[in-house]
């Protein structure tokens, strides 16, 4: 998973399917959410980037994207943000969503 602040955030999720872990380490949630996401990963590798933006070194960010609950997952085709879930996705849940998209 690729690490994404303001600097690299545009151009990761520019093309192609994109799917962005927003969290942050006070997050008691987040790294439940991480662990499914690393469980996910390889069904997809080669069809969809992930990315994780930790947003309590980001605010900014977080704000631009409109992030106001962790985690959150951001899910882009080709730039544009197709969808949003907040709270924790169980891998089934993820798994069809992202088969969906």
């Amino acid at each position: 998973m690729t690490e994404l602040n303001k600097d690299n955030y545009q151009g990761f999720v520019s093309s192609g399917m994109v799917l962005v872990d927003a969290w942050a380490g006070w997050c008691s949630q987040c790294p439940r959410m991480a662990a499914i996401l690393d469980q996910t990963a390889p069904e997809f590798t080669g069809k969809v980037k992930i990315g994780k933006v930790d947003i309590s070194q980001n605010m900014e960010l977080g704000q631009k994207l409109g992030v106001t609950t962790l985690p959150t997952l951001l899910l882009y085709k080709d730039g544009k943000l197709i969808g949003q879930k907040t709270g924790i996705v169980t891998k089934p849940n993820l798994v069809s969503w992202l088969n969906q998209a």
